[in-house]
């Protein structure tokens, strides 16, 4: 199975919620609420300073939890072509 990641609201912008999504022959979505989204980064900047990019890592575990279940199963993972990660 081949997915493809949608991204809906900059990862970056805390006053708006993150949504990535794909859709094949099932259908999964996760939702970072922007008080969440802040909370996390928050977090991150204070326990774990080595950590000089937050939004990255806070990506990487949201693409995470969206592929988890159906990783197994999944031969190519493809990102939204026009996702932005600016910092």
């Amino acid at each position: 199975m081949n997915i493809e990641i949608d991204q809906s609201g900059q990862i970056t912008k805390t006053n708006i919620p993150t949504v990535f999504a794909f859709s094949n022959s099932k259908n999964y979505a996760i939702v970072i609420p922007s008080k969440v989204k802040k909370a996390i980064t928050k977090h991150m900047k204070i326990h774990y300073q080595k950590i000089n990019k937050p939004y990255l890592s806070l990506f990487a575990a949201c693409v995470f939890l969206l592929i988890k279940d159906v990783i197994r199963s999944t031969h190519i993972i493809i990102l939204e072509k026009n996702l932005k990660l600016i910092y």
